[in-house]
């Protein structure tokens, strides 16, 4: 479970509930996105989720227009739909650029503070 919520940490703090565009190359349209997204959030925040039916997000590629005389570019997705307690549904999605590793990931969140899990794990220690 710890995972499923880091990742989608990960989807709501950089992600979007618009489209992908195409000829953009990257989640949104000519809407209001960012006011949809807020939408989306706020609701989720109220009615809670549903983690039995949501699940983790997955990666996955769209194509994106370069120009007219290339091949489109693929670029990296990761994507979820986030279901609510009220039984609604969002899908979110973020162009996705490869983790430099998991510690980074743990560290944008302030999940990896070496002191105090070094504390942490002093306190909980008993000398031999």
């Amino acid at each position: 479970m710890k995972v499923k919520k880091l990742a989608w940490a990960y989807l709501i703090k950089h992600g979007t509930t618009a489209k992908w565009s195409y000829y953009g190359g990257h989640f949104g349209d000519y809407g209001d996105t960012d006011s949809k997204t807020l939408k989306a959030l706020r609701d989720i925040s109220r009615a809670g989720i549903d983690w039995e039916k949501t699940k983790e997000p997955t990666d996955g590629y769209e194509s994106a227009f370069t120009d007219t005389f290339n091949d489109a570019t693929n670029v990296i997705t990761l994507e979820g739909t986030i279901f609510t307690k009220e039984g609604k549904k969002y899908h979110f999605a973020t162009e996705w650029e490869e983790p430099r590793n998991v510690f980074a990931m743990f560290a944008e969140f302030g999940w990896l503070d070496f002191d105090e899990i070094l504390k942490e794990k002093c306190l909980n220690k008993k000398d031999d």
